[in-house]
């Protein structure tokens, strides 16, 4: 009786290949085997077999019985996906650690041309990605000297304003002047705010100096297709935040 496609895609969507889905799954319906019982119910290549079983022990998914011959048993799932998780959170920590290492070994070796300075030809550029805008707008909150204005409606407010909350704070401590354009009640943000206009404005944006980000998709669009319009100009930031009734 060979072992069910769904349940091994299924095994597999949680982290163990074709074989290892299929090894497990037998051990799971028949209960301990060797591994020539397992090839056999498995559908397993004889070869592969200890291979595959090897692996299943390391990820946690089963247990090995001494004597002659060898018997495998699958071990609860709930345990199993408990060390997989472990293992996968310490591997994840370790690639982050390695990154950032990285980061900073490649930082003084390659450097990244900016957007030219006042005065020079203004330049605009399309993000695409929440992840690479919310990035732009830390970078712009956490450089800004003079003034940071956020406006989005109320519920968008409130995500934009959680993501961004330690960069606008040490922004204030600072002495940046910092104007919040959103319908009332979103709670702590306001209070943080030097100037706060309850009103929803049409666009979301984040306008901070002499930069200006612009959100150009639908609020419902998903994170990874949105896009935004981001741009060095005074003279724009200055126009959106006339057209906000903003005085800095």
């Amino acid at each position: 009786m060979a072992v069910e496609p769904e349940l091994v895609e299924s095994l597999r969507r949680l982290g163990l290949n074709q074989y290892e889905a299929k090894a497990y799954a037998a051990l799971c319906t028949r209960g301990s085997q060797t591994v020539g019982e397992l090839s056999e119910s498995g559908g397993l290549p004889r070869p592969r077999s200890y291979d595959v079983l090897m692996s299943l022990q390391e990820k946690g998914f089963v247990s090995m019985q001494a004597g002659r011959p060898l018997r495998y048993n699958a071990l609860p799932l709930d345990e199993a996906v408990k060390t997989l998780r472990k293992q996968k959170e310490a591997s994840l920590s370790d690639e982050i650690k390695q990154m950032d290492q990285l980061s900073k070994d490649l930082a003084g070796k390659l450097k990244v041309q900016t957007a030219p300075a006042i005065g020079a030809e203004e330049r605009i550029w399309t993000l695409k990605g929440r992840d690479a805008i919310y990035s732009r707008m830390s970078s712009m909150i956490s450089n800004s000297k003079k003034h940071v204005v956020m406006a989005a409606h109320a519920e968008h407010f409130k995500h934009k304003f959680k993501a961004h909350q330690k960069e606008l704070a040490k922004a204030k401590e600072r002495g940046v002047k910092l104007s919040f354009v959103t319908s009332a009640g979103i709670g702590d943000g306001v209070e943080m705010a030097d100037q706060h206009f309850a009103t929803d404005p049409s666009t979301r944006m984040l306008l901070t100096d002499n930069e200006a980000l612009l959100f150009l998709t639908d609020p419902k669009t998903k994170p990874d297709e949105e896009q935004g319009l981001w741009l060095k100009s005074p003279h724009v930031v200055s126009t959106l935040k006339a057209s906000l009734g903003i005085r800095t």
